[in-house]
């Protein structure tokens, strides 16, 4: 999310980026493209990580619960990935930075990605925690990859949040365009 946000603003007044827009491809198969390849990336930089923590930690689980929570962490990235791509379209380059910031850390916090569990968080937090993206990737990660039970609940609501998400950065792709094209 950050490195979108921040990125693609930047990015949008490069020579680079207009040279790209004149390329014939759509919004969503840029979109795509970016968010496989962070995937990727997300997906080389974990292995190593799970390697510490099978040779380092007390922490055992078996190959499948290992499938499981890797599914689970680059499923729920792509949510994040298309709120990162929204704000960098919606955002200028000098507010990029400052708003991803107080996007990122509320929802980090209050989403559970700090190990907070719902029932620990204070009482604002607490009553929005649940309604979050990443509250959403936290249960599925704990749920689906470490227990094994079906996700249903956070699927639909990670799906609804991406569909939400990306409909925003065709909106904010589409406004740039306009603004900067047309």
């Amino acid at each position: 999310m950050f490195q979108f946000g921040v990125g693609i603003a930047s990015d949008r007044a490069s020579a680079w980026e207009r040279y790209i827009r004149t390329l014939p491809s759509s919004a969503g198969s840029r979109f795509a493209a970016r968010t496989l390849v962070a995937l990727l990336f997300s997906l080389i930089s974990i292995v190593p990580l799970i390697a510490v923590v099978v040779l380092l930690t007390p922490v055992r689980l078996d190959l499948l619960a290992w499938a499981r929570v890797l599914v689970a962490l680059l499923v729920g990235a792509v949510p994040l990935a298309l709120l990162g791509i929204m704000l960098g379209y919606l955002l200028s380059e000098r507010g990029a930075l400052p708003v991803t910031n107080l996007i990122f850390l509320p929802l980090s916090y209050a989403g559970g990605l700090f190990g907070s569990a719902t029932d620990q968080l204070p009482g604002l937090a607490r009553s929005i925690s649940p309604w979050l993206p990443t509250r959403q990737w936290s249960d599925l990660v704990l749920d689906f990859g470490l227990r094994g039970d079906l996700p249903g609940r956070q699927l639909l609501f990670l799906t609804g949040y991406g569909i939400l998400f990306g409909v925003l950065a065709i909106h904010g792709y589409r406004r740039d365009e306009t603004r900067q094209y047309r």
